[in-house]
């Protein structure tokens, strides 16, 4: 089904207020006017216009932009089938020319939102050409006003911080924001050091971090932060063990544990299966018990980075998800960073915005950083969680949510 993008009456105001939100060249208009609304139409993804996508993609990075559309009209993650609770689809945004200006991906999943299971979906990628040729400045509002004409329950998640374009889109839409918390734990404090973008700021800080690397003044500092902070004992009656999927089990864990969430993503075997499928060897998953009792699970990640504009060439482990009774969190989070330390990771990280996960990690030796990880919910979606953003530590949120475990 086709859908030209949806007019309303507020349209002159936001336009004016995001005029360059998703543009990063000068636009010469005076910022008074209102720009000619182009004609765009906005429709599913079909394989006759694989070759139209590719060439979007190619102008996009003509002009410098490294993001770019998926080439192809079938999703390689979460493709939509007749039994799936969990997919992706992708939609275009075409000019009267029938090319290729813009798009955007629904992801749609069950989530459990105050004792009651909905389906919502998440806002990714919404990508224009304005990025690169000012006269396409309105696609990026025209591409969220769709989604939301498709589906008015609609979240995003993650986004880079909120000076990035979207959520100052969003925010001007009459979202609601509000942060996850992101929590890390160094490993190795000489690879850090020697890595770290967010502390390797300037001449004299990164000569000051290879001094302390070479040193080993970091490590001495790793040491006696971590004395003075008593960390969790892992019980003995607790054991964890890596599986190849998930299995009927998990089903009883999120049974027994969706009630103390105010918002959560179901997390069924058939979801984490679809989410994490058992072809995917990059993913460690945990099964954690006590007393041979399953008590929860996690998903992890090892990626060796080369060259990446936050942690430079580290080894990063990641605790992509995980779920359990919030007074089983430090047992889970404790395990999944033993499994990670066992894969010589140089710093392990985490964005968790239930405050039970956010104890649990500091309780394991984590620290508390800047996040740019932000969950903004719509005006209808937002109806429905009336607390957010004060509540946002009674919701069930991380990166195995949203885009998932992208970049990492």
């Amino acid at each position: 089904m086709e859908m030209a993008a949806p007019q309303s009456p507020r349209r002159n105001h936001l336009e004016k207020g995001v005029r360059n939100l998703f543009s990063r060249t000068h636009d010469p208009r005076p910022t008074d006017q209102t720009a000619p609304t182009l004609a765009i139409t906005i429709l599913p993804f079909t394989e006759d216009r694989q070759e139209e996508v590719r060439s979007f993609n190619r102008r996009l990075r003509d002009g410098g932009v490294e993001i770019q559309f998926p080439d192809s009209h079938i999703p390689d993650w979460l493709p939509r089938t007749d039994n799936s609770t969990v997919h992706q689809e992708y939609f275009l945004a075409v000019d009267e020319d029938d090319v290729v200006r813009g798009g955007y991906i629904l992801k749609t999943q069950d989530f459990f939102i105050d004792g009651q299971t909905r389906t919502i979906a998440d806002l990714r990628l919404p990508l224009s050409e304005g990025i690169i040729n000012p006269d396409y400045n309105f696609l990026g509002l025209q591409l969220v006003t769709n989604a939301l004409a498709r589906q008015p329950l609609l979240f995003a998640l993650g986004m880079g911080g909120y000076s990035q374009a979207l959520p100052q889109l969003l925010k001007a839409m009459r979202w609601k924001l509000g942060p996850v918390s992101f929590l890390f734990r160094v490993v190795h404090a000489g690879p850090f050091l020697k890595n770290i973008a967010a502390l390797r700021t300037s001449k004299w800080r990164c000569m000051a971090c290879d001094v302390a690397a070479n040193a080993g003044l970091g490590w001495l500092a790793l040491k006696f932060a971590n004395a003075v902070q008593p960390g969790y004992r892992l019980p003995e009656t607790v054991t964890c063990h890596e599986v190849d999927s998930f299995g009927n089990w998990v089903d009883d864990i999120w049974e027994a544990g969706r009630d103390e969430h105010m918002l959560t993503a179901v997390r069924s075997h058939s979801v984490l299966n679809a989410l994490y499928p058992g072809d995917e060897k990059k993913f460690i998953r945990l099964r954690i018990l006590r007393d041979e009792r399953p008590i929860g699970w996690a998903v992890c990640l090892a990626t060796p980075m080369s060259s990446h504009k936050q942690f430079g060439n580290m080894t990063v482990g990641t605790i992509v998800d995980g779920f359990s009774l919030p007074g089983d969190a430090p047992a889970v989070v404790c395990c999944a960073r033993k499994a990670l330390e066992r894969r010589a990771v140089d710093v392990i990280v985490s964005n968790q915005s239930h405050d039970s996960w956010s104890s649990a990690l500091s309780q394991c030796g984590f620290r508390q950083g800047p996040t740019n990880f932000l969950f903004a919910v719509s005006p209808k979606l937002a109806r429905l969680l009336p607390a957010f953003p004060d509540a946002v530590a009674t919701f069930h949120l991380n990166r195995g949510d949203g885009d998932g475990p992208i970049h990492l």
